[in-house]
């Protein structure tokens, strides 16, 4: 997935895709000179459960919110914010007259809600600033309660071994619940495979670079963001219960498992079984003593087949350069594959299940992968060898053509939203971040 804001010419050292990201935050410093007694009379009005939304430019943004006060003076708040996993934050709340402001202590950028009581009672409105911008915020009265303690999930289902569907929580914070999700599967008989999902932080995958399962210990490794989970499988297969340990921290989680996937479904991505094959391979480029994994596909058929690469993007990406929960490259090499072409598709070095350091890793260390990686098709006896080209998208599309310049073997490049402007007009311009990564 490519980062906003990250840089071209170089993969972006240093960004951890996958971190976690509280990206809605509300702050507030209100005095007032209303009397004591105007406030005490007006701002029982305030009181109660508040369901709605605050409009950003991404869509609007569902908030609840519970105020409350014992004598129409002194105040207290909780919001939520379902789509961030935040549950019950405590506010500092503030009311004078028919006016209410309420903040999130400790939040930094010093976000600010200010809105205004309607006569009826029935409606709060007003404007939501961070950052030197504006958005409209409106609240509606409700009689369900507002901040949650968190998700409920499911009761576990008995089951044998890892593979199948688990669902969890995962509470970083005392008010940050987030749904998590487990989807563990078997490459072979003997590799295990899985992936995290954040169900509440846009279902943002995690791919799991080791996964191991002994006498019902489980552990499983995580490069990018560096994390790891441990626990132990319960008598009958229906719990897992461990540890998610990030940045030095540990946090309990426990899965229970679930008849069906509990993230939401992504109609374009292809399902099992294949109209191809499909193999789990390793590419060397012995040049840097880089091994990358990644995943052939290949059509029905004796061949010989053109093949492509597919090249990610800036930032560290798996063999499916994820974009916003949205698996892009893998949708593209079945589409590919589909109509004829073999697609080969790696983890970025140091990503995922490859080897190597992506931090210290500049672009011309990603030509030589690239570059392997073709050579390596070319050498397979299903592929044509005249026919093997470059599919890279934004820095991928930089890649691909320093590529094919240091090998006329190359036999076809395609460049996907690739830079238009040479490199030194591209560093000067300025960026503008519309969206972070929901694990940052």
């Amino acid at each position: 997935m490519d980062c906003p804001g990250a840089r071209h010419g170089e993969k972006a050292r240093g960004i951890a895709a996958a971190r976690w990201c509280l990206i809605f935050a509300v702050a507030l410093s209100f005095s007032t000179g209303a009397s004591v007694s105007v406030a005490a009379e007006a701002g029982r009005k305030h009181a109660g459960n508040w369901a709605g939304y605050l409009t950003l430019p991404t869509g609007p943004l569902d908030i609840r919110v519970e105020l409350d006060t014992t004598d129409g003076t002194a105040w207290q708040g909780a919001i939520d914010v379902p789509a961030q996993g935040v549950r019950g934050f405590k506010l500092k709340v503030t009311v004078a007259g028919s006016r209410v402001r309420f903040a999130m202590t400790g939040v930094p950028g010093d976000p600010t809600y200010t809105g205004t009581l309607s006569a009826d009672g029935d409606k709060i409105s007003g404007d939501y600033t961070q950052g030197g911008a504006t958005f409209p915020f409106s609240l509606q009265r409700t009689t369900a309660s507002g901040a949650t303690a968190g998700p409920a999930i499911p009761a576990g289902v008995p089951g044998e071994g890892l593979p199948g569907h688990w669902l969890g929580v995962l509470k970083p914070t005392p008010n940050l619940a987030l749904r998590v999700a487990l989807e563990v599967g078997n490459m072979d008989p003997t590799q295990l495979e899985a992936t995290l999902i954040s169900i509440d932080q846009q279902n943002a995958r995690m791919a799991a670079s080791s996964v191991t399962l002994q006498e019902g210990l489980v552990r499983l490794e995580f490069r990018q963001p560096v994390a790891a989970f441990e626990g132990r499988l319960n008598g009958d297969g229906a719990e897992l219960a461990g540890t998610w340990t990030q940045q030095n921290r540990r946090t309990p989680l426990t899965f229970k498992r679930q008849t069906k996937s509990a993230a939401p479904p992504r109609p374009q991505e292809p399902t099992k079984p294949y109209p191809y094959s499909e193999h789990e391979v390793t590419v060397e480029n012995t040049a840097d003593s880089v091994t990358l994994a990644g995943t052939l596909t290949v059509p029905r058929g004796s061949g010989p087949h053109p093949a492509a690469v597919l090249i990610t993007g800036s930032g560290p990406q798996d063999r499916n350069q994820q974009v916003a929960g949205h698996r892009t490259f893998f949708v593209l090499a079945d589409h590919l594959t589909r109509v004829g072409i073999a697609v080969l598709r790696c983890d970025d070095r140091g990503t995922g299940k490859s080897k190597g350091k992506f931090e210290s890793a500049l672009q011309s260390d990603f030509v030589a992968d690239t570059l392997a990686a073709a050579a390596w098709l070319r050498a397979r006896p299903e592929i044509d060898p005249r026919r093997v080209g470059l599919i890279g998208h934004s820095e991928g599309g930089m890649v691909a053509p320093r590529a094919a310049a240091k090998s006329p073997e190359i036999g076809f490049i395609v460049l996907l939203a690739a830079p238009g402007l040479p490199m030194e007009h591209i560093m000067i311009r300025p960026r503008v971040v519309t969206s972070r990564s929901p694990w940052e």
